[in-house]
């Protein structure tokens, strides 16, 4: 997008694009082939398409960059209602697929790598070291002192 570029849609007619693409959404499909060993049969099994950011800007017609300038504030004429509207339909998708995640209905590393949700681990262990009593005189290792349990 362009700094003097106008957007393709205002902020209403994209709204009524999202709303348009909600009821889009439940229409899209996947076909998974799944064989059947005891019937020794291939079947199509058909799975719903989950909202992406990527099939809306596919709906939409307008390409990913845009929606990510227009989400970043990268160009400097963004319209602050239009910035309003697409901040709602990224809150939406990602809502969408994290609860799918949460349900596991969706894979949730998938979903976690394109949401960019990380998990830390803050592992910490203390660990005890008790020392030999040693002595060292011209290179010799004196270990006397030292008392052993077996």
């Amino acid at each position: 997008m362009g700094a003097g570029r106008p957007f393709k849609y205002t902020a209403e007619q994209l709204k009524t694009v999202f709303e348009e693409y909600k009821l889009f959404v439940p229409t899209q499909k996947f076909i998974r082939k799944e064989y059947n060993q005891k019937l020794d049969i291939v079947r199509d099994i058909e799975l719903d398409k989950p909202p992406t950011i990527y099939q809306f800007c596919l709906f939409a017609g307008i390409s990913h960059q845009t929606y990510l300038n227009i989400l970043n504030r990268v160009s400097e004429n963004i319209d602050e209602k239009l910035f309003e509207v697409l901040t709602c339909v990224n809150e939406y998708i990602r809502e969408y697929q994290v609860s799918g995640a949460m349900l596991n209905e969706l894979n949730p590393n998938i979903v976690a790598r394109i949401n960019g949700i990380n998990e830390q681990v803050n592992v910490q262990q203390t660990i005890s070291i008790n020392a030999l009593p040693v002595t060292i005189s011209n290179n010799i290792i004196d270990l006397t002192d030292a008392e052993f349990t077996v």
